[in-house]
């Protein structure tokens, strides 16, 4: 799909990442939908506060990045949607040149060790989780974006823990307070994003994964900075007028 989109990818730089931004109203409704729908582990074990603070992020992102997409003309199809082909969630669905594209939207804090974005953009791939034996040419979607938190995962889980939240209130106010929400009014980035077609170039002919200590889950390599293409990029790409 898209072949015209096949010109070298370009190094993802720290002045590439774009800020995103969202309203209270948006962080409420993300904590509205997260007691709604629930949550769970994903990728590793872990506290119900942390669960829950993940979902939020999840669902905040998704509509960072559609605020985001219409400073630009740009309008989702669908968002938050099952699959019913692929049993898959879809994060987002666009229509590009009359065909549809779909694309799940990563949300990541930075890791402990990193101490900032730019760091993780060099040392950090896009999360890609390989699920069983599918191949890169079986996995689904046809992007994947990577937007991060200016919140050191560590740090941020140890804070949570601490933390005395009622998922049984009606009060989402006193939620946003407690869980610290507010915070993700001026702290998510957009840091880079690839094709389906990208990462089967990448993994041809050799496949090649990774994972870390105590994960559920195996992920392909992507790194931000070496294999993802810039925030902006994106754009054309979604105009459907994408140059080689």
């Amino acid at each position: 799909m898209f072949e015209i989109f096949q010109s070298k990818i370009m190094a993802v730089r720290f002045f590439d990442i774009c800020k995103l931004y969202v309203s209270k109203n948006d962080i409420m409704d993300a904590i509205e939908k997260s007691l709604s729908f629930g949550f769970e582990d994903n990728l590793r074990t872990r506290h119900i506060n942390v669960k829950f603070d993940s979902k939020v992020r999840g669902y905040l992102g998704e509509k960072a990045l559609t605020n985001w997409l219409k400073r630009f003309g740009i309008t989702p199809q669908k968002s938050n949607h099952f699959n019913a082909k692929t049993f898959m969630d879809v994060d987002l669905e666009f229509m590009v040149d009359h065909k549809k594209v779909s694309a799940e939207v990563k949300t990541s804090l930075i890791p402990d060790t990193d101490k900032r974005i730019k760091t993780s953009i060099k040392k950090r791939d896009i999360k890609l989780i390989k699920r069983g034996e599918k191949t890169i040419e079986q996995l689904e979607a046809d992007l994947h974006i990577q937007l991060y938190y200016r919140q050191l995962s560590i740090a941020k889980d140890t804070w949570l823990k601490k933390q005395k939240l009622n998922f049984n209130t009606s009060n989402l106010e006193d939620l946003y307070f407690k869980s610290a929400s507010f915070r993700y009014l001026n702290d998510i980035f957009f840091v880079g994003w690839v094709s389906k077609n990208d990462l089967i170039r990448f993994h041809t002919p050799k496949e090649k994964v990774w994972t870390f200590p105590k994960s559920k889950r195996v992920f392909w390599e992507c790194n931000i900075e070496k294999s993802a293409r810039p925030p902006l990029e994106i754009v054309s790409y979604l105009k459907g007028n994408a140059k080689t």
